[in-house]
């Protein structure tokens, strides 16, 4: 299982990572905050592949690559 952070997010979606953080802070996406995971990010937000992939309504990492946002 593997887990994005907001700016990795943004960047597959072409969107800022604020945006990200934003559907987080709203609940609409599900995600868990850790600052000591060893993961480098000015956000604190984990957010696990298959969660996005709910949200976005993909069945695969490469579904949610075709996806923009708009």
């Amino acid at each position: 299982m593997k887990i994005g952070t907001c700016e990795r997010v943004a960047r597959s979606l072409g969107c800022s990572p604020q945006q990200i953080k934003r559907f987080c802070d709203l609940g609409k996406i599900p995600c868990y905050r850790s600052s000591s995971d060893g993961i480098q990010s000015m956000y604190t937000y984990r957010i696990h592949e298959h969660a996005l992939l709910d949200y976005f309504s993909c069945e695969t990492v490469e579904d949610f690559q075709m996806v923009q946002y708009r």
